[in-house]
């Protein structure tokens, strides 16, 4: 595999800035000066700040000091999350499904993934187990592969996520193509950048992820200058190259990250930020594949590695992007961005394909012998004015949206697909020799994609009383996609389609701390892509029109949130066809189904977070007899989620958490006749919190799938993945 810089140079490096670090900014004391200079450095627009200060309430007899939001006192619990052109809103005020995960949450289950983030939550279906060539997550039923962004702003994150410079991760449940543009109704994953910090503070955790893989994360942030101008923050990790708790695979990853506020007057900041980020899978866990078998074979032993030692992928991403807001008036606000991506990948996968129920295989390779290149820009600017106009208060927000993919490409010598005759079995795997071609890299590079996505958004969020409020508006959508044959370059499909997308909502609080509300919403998507299984793999078929109807009710009791919704999505429907091995669409998918969800502290020293989802997912109005009425493939009818953290008494800074998680029953094929079996894995961990020294240092420990489950996941196409075996996470962070 390709390496694009020098391993060795890169550990050196890390470690000497982290020595650098903790010297420079955790022990070099600060003034008090500084202090206050620091203390409002961070004050930003409500629609950029995404890291709430502690708060100290001054009462008659004592200091109540109140948790930081999204912190582990707080018990995980966040307030509000970014809704697309719409900015910041609270939670209590959405007439949507939307969920979030802090990154104090995220640290303290050490997960280094979306897949192990959001495991806890009851809305979300990790589909591809523990492959991490891409992080591929179903909401509602829908897979969300094209519908992730950063900072509010879509970005193709398929080939892997990292976390350690994100603050927080949103979810926003089903159809939001009224938000955001072109989108399947599968929702929304929001991954928020951390930003400068209002205080002075760094923070270094050596750790291991699980089997072998040692790593250092340096987070450091806080005021530039005395007058309050500048803020910073910066993220640097390194994970060596020691085994994943799979048998021979191994993940190197590094990641640096830099993000800088600059607040040119009281009501204008200029924000920045940038990121590099690569990674090396070598030797990684094999794909399945149906085949002929009948039956989902019974899971082998998930920390063995099924796959050749040539399997691997490795791939590059360079982020930049930038964003200003500013009060034009009293009535007006200005918000815009622009962010800009690159990136490169190179793959080697291994699939293995069931020839019988007996857990014989044969192998198929798909080889891409040069480099993936895909390049994003994105850009929006919004106008939002407060004003009122006879009883009714508004909020109107307005404005456009683009990103525009002008080069996914693929290099000259295009995918290559390997079939081997070799029969294996699971008891005794083998592997098919490398076969023997000629490695081009660096091009030249024949185009796949091409790709620009527009919206136009005009909405308003209306105060019509005490108690009633509303939300209302409309988007045109409009997305021009070129479609290429790998092998030739050549352009095969055009589309270039646009449509009005309306959306309303109600909302009714009979107190403050309940409110109930519909919502309904229309959203047009992107036609789906024939995944790699079908002939016709890699194209893109015609967007269409998805609808929404949602009612919930959210409440805060004490320091509980509780959240329930019912919903009902309509879609289209497409599929691989048995015989014919074509993918194409007939019919509608509706999905229809009711989810609940908490959140917080349930005492003062149980925090519990949670809940399940039941879902009816079916085909209607299809001209194929054999899909009528069946279930969707890769669409659990019901999951349940379960986590705890328990401050143990008698121990203070002790605290004992773990987790348990059911996914139901979830079809393999398109006519329902083979699926995979529930799962219910655990997780069980200890953490540790005290001063040494006056600096807060925290230990964690955390048994993933603690009672070594072998399970299948899939994300439909007759594929297969194996769960993740048990594996133990441990780390030490020092607070300065």
């Amino acid at each position: 595999m390709t390496v694009f810089i020098h391993q060795h140079c890169f550990r050196s490096f890390i470690y000497t800035l982290a020595a650098v670090l903790i010297i420079v900014i955790g022990l070099v004391p600060i003034s008090a000066a500084q202090t206050t200079a620091a203390s409002s450095a961070g004050k930003v627009d409500a629609a950029q700040d995404t890291t709430l200060p502690e708060v100290v309430v001054s009462g008659t007899k004592e200091k109540k000091v109140v948790p930081k939001e999204g912190s582990a006192e707080s018990g995980y619990r966040s307030t509000s999350a970014t809704v697309g052109p719409l900015g910041q809103m609270l939670l209590q005020d959405t007439p949507y499904s939307i969920s979030v995960t802090p990154s104090a949450l995220i640290e303290d289950i050490q997960a280094s993934n979306p897949t192990d983030a959001l495991k806890l939550n009851p809305t979300v279906n990790p589909e591809m187990g523990s492959n991490r060539t891409g992080d591929y997550l179903s909401i509602r039923g829908f897979i969300n592969s094209d519908n992730e962004a950063l900072d509010g702003m879509r970005q193709d994150m398929s080939s892997g996520t990292y976390l350690e410079n994100k603050e927080r991760i949103e979810i926003l449940s089903g159809a939001d193509s009224f938000l955001y543009g072109i989108a399947t109704p599968a929702g929304m994953v929001n991954y928020i950048l951390k930003r400068p910090t209002p205080k002075r503070m760094s923070k270094v955790t050596f750790g291991d992820y699980g089997g072998e893989q040692a790593y250092i994360h340096i987070d450091a942030g806080g005021p530039l200058d005395m007058k309050e101008k500048f803020g910073y923050r910066v993220n640097l990790l390194g994970v060596d190259n020691g085994s994943t708790g799979i048998d021979k695979e191994t993940h190197r990853r590094m990641m640096y990250s830099g993000a800088f506020d600059w607040h040119i007057t009281p009501k204008t900041m200029l924000a920045f930020d940038a990121t590099y980020y690569h990674r090396s899978l070598e030797h990684f866990q094999s794909f399945f594949k149906l085949g002929k078998a009948t039956i989902v074979p019974k899971a082998p032993d998930a920390s063995r590695n099924y796959a050749a030692p040539y399997a691997g992928f490795e791939n590059t991403n360079a982020t930049y992007g930038t964003n200003l807001t500013t009060a034009i008036n009293r009535t007006f606000t200005l918000r815009a961005a622009f962010r800009h991506s690159k990136g490169l990948a190179d793959a080697r996968s291994l699939r293995e394909v069931w020839t019988n129920n007996s857990g014989d295989y044969t192998e198929e390779m798909l080889y891409y012998p040069g480099q993936n290149k895909d390049e994003t820009f994105q850009g929006n600017a919004f106008v939002d004015g407060a004003f009122q106009t006879g009883f009714a208060a508004h909020r109107l927000s307005a404005g456009y949206v683009v990103d525009y993919v002008p080069d996914s490409s693929t290099s000259s010598k295009g995918t290559q697909f390997y079939e081997g005759t070799t029969i294996f079995n699971i008891s005794n795997p083998g592997y098919e020799p490398f076969p023997n071609v000629t490695i081009t890299r660096s091009g030249p590079y024949i185009p796949m994609e091409s790709r620009t996505r527009q919206s136009a958004i005009i909405a308003d969020q209306l105060t019509l009383s005490h108690n009633w409020y509303a939300l209302a508006g409309v988007a045109y959508a409009k997305i021009k996609d070129e479609n290429f044959p790998a092998s030739t370059g050549g352009k095969a499909t055009i589309y270039d389609k646009g449509s009005f997308t309306p959306s309303v909502a109600v909302m009714y609080k009979p107190i403050s701390s309940v409110t109930a509300y519909v919502s309904y919403i229309e959203a047009l998507a992107e036609g789906p892509t024939a995944p790699s299984s079908a002939k016709n793999a890699n194209q893109i078929l015609p967007p269409y029109i998805s609808n929404q109807i949602e009612a919930g009710v959210k409440s805060l009791i004490h320091k509980m949130s509780l959240n329930a919704a019912f919903f009902r999505i309509s879609q289209a429907n497409a599929y691989t066809d048995a015989t014919s091995e074509i993918y194409s669409e007939d019919g509608r998918e509706v999905h229809t189904g009711v989810e609940a969800t908490c959140t917080g502290k349930l005492t003062h020293n149980f925090t519990l977070l949670g809940g399940f989802s039941f879902l009816d997912a079916s085909i209607t109005k299809t001209s194929t007899a054999s899909l009528s009425g069946k279930s969707p493939q890769a669409v659990p009818s019901s999951m349940a989620r379960l986590y705890g953290d328990y401050a143990l008494p008698g121990i203070k800074g002790l605290f004992l958490t773990g987790g348990i998680y059911y996914t139901g029953k979830e079809w393999v094929n398109n006519t329902n006749t083979v699926s995979i079996p529930r799962i219910l894995p655990g997780d069980l961990g200890l953490r540790y919190q005290r001063k040494v020294s006056g600096r807060e240092v925290t230990f964690r420990a955390n048994a993933n799938n603690i009672t070594n489950e072998n399970y299948w996941t899939t994300k439909g196409g007759s594929m297969l993945y194996l769960g993740s075996p048990r594996i133990v996470a441990t780390s030490m962070s020092v607070q300065f």
